[in-house]
């Protein structure tokens, strides 16, 4: 309760009670004792209220506090799990290409094979005519040798 109620005090009280009530009050009526006893006890649950009020949002704020660290704490994890993901996803498309390029090799390795084949043997055809060419030229300068 307060103690330090002052001339000020009373005579706001009964500045008030005449304004709401019409009714003047002089500052040794015993109801200003009984309104300055509420009026103590009012401002006292108020202070009571406030107290309560911010306790309440303080033990909020530590819920809302450990609501986020989860919240981050989760995303942490989903972080964690996507880089998993790729990781894996990375690795198993690594598979992929390998096991394609080794079919890719496969299927285009009889065409290579083919296609070399197909060449060596132009080439040694040339070659033959080449041979065949010099050696009817050898024989015909001998010819021409001969009967020169």
């Amino acid at each position: 309760m307060r103690h330090d109620i002052g001339q000020a005090d009373v005579e706001a009280i009964i500045a008030e009670v005449f304004r709401s009530s019409g009714v003047k009050l002089t500052a040794d009526d015993p109801i200003i004792a009984v309104l300055l006893i509420q009026e103590a006890r009012l401002e006292a649950l108020f202070k009571e209220q406030r107290i309560n009020i911010e306790q309440g949002l303080a033990e909020y704020v530590a819920e809302i506090d450990e609501s986020q660290k989860a919240t981050v704490k989760a995303a942490e994890g989903l972080k964690t799990y996507r880089e998993q993901i790729l990781t894996e996803l990375l690795a198993k498309n690594d598979e992929n290409l390998k096991e394609s390029e080794g079919r890719i090799y496969a299927a285009i390795q009889p065409k290579i094979a083919a296609q070399n084949k197909a060449l060596a043997d132009e080439i040694a055809a040339k070659m033959n005519r080449s041979w065949l060419v010099a050696a009817l030229l050898g024989f015909c300068t001998l010819l021409v040798l001969k009967f020169v």
